[in-house]
C-alpha cells in the first residue's frame, strides 16, 4: 500500500516545524546594538530625572562639581556657557534653554527643522 506524498509532507512539516521555529529564536547575533544585547543597562532617564539625580543637594542648583561627580559630560562641556552670571550653578531651565539653542543653531546650519523638546522630556 502506497502512501501519497502530501500526507508525508504534512507529517514532516508538523514534526519539524516547531524545531525550526525554536532555532530561529535562539541567540541574538553578536555585534548588534540595542537593549537586547545589554540586559544590565538601566532604563534611560528623562532629562529631569538625570538633573535631579545629579543635583545631590536637591535645591535645583546644579554645580559643576555635581555634574562632574555624575559624569554628565554634556553638562560639564557647556557649564561655563550656561552659567552666564557666574553664580557657580545652573538650573534645569537654563540647561534646557541651552540645549534648545544648540538644536536651533544646528537646524539652521543644516536647513532642517529642530525637533520639539528633543532629549528634554520632563
Amino acid at each position: 500500500m502506497r502512501i501519497s506524498l502530501i500526507p508525508r509532507l504534512l507529517a514532516f512539516t508538523l514534526v519539524l516545524g516547531p524545531l525550526s521555529a525554536q532555532a530561529q529564536t535562539a541567540t541574538p547575533q553578536t555585534g548588534t546594538t540595542g537593549p537586547a544585547t545589554q540586559p544590565n543597562r538601566p532604563p534611560r532617564q528623562t532629562f529631569q530625572e538625570h538633573f535631579d539625580s545629579a543635583n545631590t543637594t536637591h535645591d535645583g542648583h546644579l554645580t559643576l562639581e555635581q555634574a562632574q561627580a555624575a559624569k554628565w559630560t554634556a553638562v560639564i562641556r557647556r557649564f561655563d556657557k550656561v552659567d552666564t552670571e557666574h553664580k557657580g550653578y545652573i538650573t534645569a531651565q537654563q540647561l534646557r534653554d541651552q540645549f534648545a539653542r544648540e538644536r536651533a543653531d544646528k537646524a539652521k546650519a543644516t536647513g532642517t527643522a529642530p525637533a520639539a523638546n528633543a532629549g528634554t522630556k520632563s
